[in-house]
């Protein structure tokens, strides 16, 4: 008899088997797939012990995160320095802009903790910048609403531009301001030209800890109804603390500015106004460091002029700024004003027209006699119309005049060769040098200018002489650092050359 075959032999072959060895093939069989099945119960065990073992990883690595927190340092801070580093994360900005990756919304999404902390420091939330856009309106409100009350009672610090919005934006704006009015600081406004009633509403109401206050109205368009004027009442009761008042509304006069006593220091009024107006104001601002008035008009005999006849005195001015379409207004407001710490002065003349003869130099004279102030930047913008005139300004500020600027769109060119002699620095029979503004440093001339060629650079020359350097007396006639004459290669070649040489040691020249 033949041995019967394995199993191993059988299988792969194609040969049909005997019977009797089907039996045999049925049993392996069997007992292959009993193996097969215990298999696939070890990997489902395996599996889930797999998937338990994960799971337990898990939470003990999350158990050990807790723990290591529990013990890291900063959690032993106190609470009070922990708000002051979180403090210290802001940016220096006035206004913040609310930005995810940055003090103080980032702070919010580190841990729970943290963002209980952040919600609960008023001066993290104490600054914001919104812009209102299209399509997301009342996302920002909802923004403007939580971010000022976490501020709680902290003074507040507000910028919103909002020149697109509508009726509905404006009146829930100012109904969330209102709230919040009593501790606003700082308040920066850019608005539609009609909405000055609801402001002016909620301003009236009063804003006891502000002291700033910027409000900017865009212009109307073409056709479109200009409101009436309504009055913004400031007084020590209204705005005890307001020390920066601007206000800009070109083209419409919204605004009828009552100031009573105010505290104010630094004041920009951008919309028409009479010369006796900014008089008026000025009285009743007596501690004013800086003013200026962008929109002095035409007096049309209306306005109320009582009370301006008596001299304003402002100790502690130090900078003015005039920009007048009134042919009167300069030597009005320097008949009236006596300003003893005035060191900047600017007058622009708007009218552009020639010949309109805006300025009146008795006028500016006697102020400056009056005064007795030492005044070191002079800006005169289309207002001067002789050489002469130019001569009385360095005359009267010669002693403390450290930057000059003439500028002239009316075609009128003043500085010639015998203003130019004036500042040249010459010798004395004792070697003393002597010209007149000897601390001048900047001097912008623009399309004023019309001299002999080399007149010019005989100037700069003069105050780059490095013998005054060595001598005793240098301290009394300053470099001119700058200096920026409009000049064409046909007239004024040589002053070009000179003046290019003295660049090359450090001359400005534009």
């Amino acid at each position: 008899m033949h041995p019967q075959p394995t199993t191993h032999l059988i299988l792969g072959t194609r040969i049909l088997q005997p019977y009797d060895q089907l039996a045999q093939l049925r049993d392996s069989l069997t007992e292959k797939e009993r193996y097969l099945a215990r298999i696939d119960q070890r990997i489902t065990q395996t599996r889930a012990l797999l998937k338990h073992l994960v799971t337990e990883r898990h939470k003990t690595q999350a158990s050990i995160y807790c723990h290591r927190e529990l013990l890291h340092p900063i959690r032993r801070i106190p609470l009070e320095l922990l708000q002051e580093i979180f403090i210290s994360c802001l940016s220096n900005d006035q206004y913040l802009r609310p930005n995810p990756h940055k003090a103080p919304l980032s702070l919010t999404q580190v841990c729970t903790r943290w963002r209980q902390v952040s919600f609960a420091t008023p001066t993290l939330w104490s600054s914001l910048a919104i812009q209102l856009s299209k399509g997301h309106t009342q996302k920002r409100l909802c923004l403007i609403e939580s971010w000022l009350s976490r501020s709680g009672c902290y003074p507040i610090s507000l910028f919103a531009y909002l020149p697109s919005a509508d009726d509905n934006f404006i009146a829930a704006f100012f109904h969330i301001f209102n709230s919040h009015r009593h501790h606003c600081r700082n308040l920066r406004l850019t608005l539609p030209h009609w909405c000055h009633v609801p402001l002016l509403s909620v301003l009236n109401l009063g804003m006891p800890v502000a002291k700033t206050l910027q409000i900017r109205f865009l212009p109307a368009n073409p056709g479109s109804l200009i409101p009436p004027p309504h009055q913004l009442i400031i007084n020590r009761r209204s705005a005890p603390n307001l020390a920066v008042l601007q206000w800009s509304s070109p083209g419409l006069q919204p605004v009828i500015l009552s100031v009573s006593f105010a505290h104010i220091h630094r004041l920009d009024v951008d919309y028409r106004l009479s010369i006796f107006d900014c008089l008026k104001i000025m009285r009743n601002c007596p501690d004013l460091v800086e003013c200026e008035f962008r929109a002095i008009t035409e007096w049309d005999g209306q306005t109320d002029s009582d009370g301006v006849e008596q001299p304003i005195t402002l100790a502690s001015l130090r900078s003015l700024a005039l920009h007048a379409h009134m042919t009167r207004s300069f030597g009005i407001l320097f008949d009236h004003s006596t300003f003893p710490a005035l060191q900047a002065l600017k007058v622009v003349d708007l009218t552009l027209e020639p010949g309109a003869g805006t300025w009146v130099q008795s006028s500016f004279d006697n102020f400056i006699a009056r005064s007795h102030c030492a005044l070191q930047t002079l800006q005169l913008l289309n207002v001067l119309s002789t050489e002469q005139e130019l001569i009385q300004c360095l005359r009267w500020t010669s002693n403390s005049l450290v930057e000059l600027r003439i500028l002239d769109l009316k075609g009128i060119a003043i500085v010639k060769d015998g203003a130019l002699e004036l500042l040249t620095v010459k010798k004395n029979d004792s070697g003393e040098p002597l010209c007149v503004c000897p601390l001048l440093e900047s001097l912008k001339l623009g399309s004023s200018l019309s001299s002999t060629d080399g007149v010019l650079a005989n100037m700069v020359e003069s105050r780059w002489d490095p013998r005054l350097s060595r001598s005793p007396s240098s301290k009394t006639v300053s470099y001119l650092k700058s200096i920026n004459p409009r000049l064409d290669t046909g007239n004024h070649p040589e002053d070009i050359k000179r003046l290019d040489a003295l660049r090359g040691k450090g001359l400005e020249l534009s």
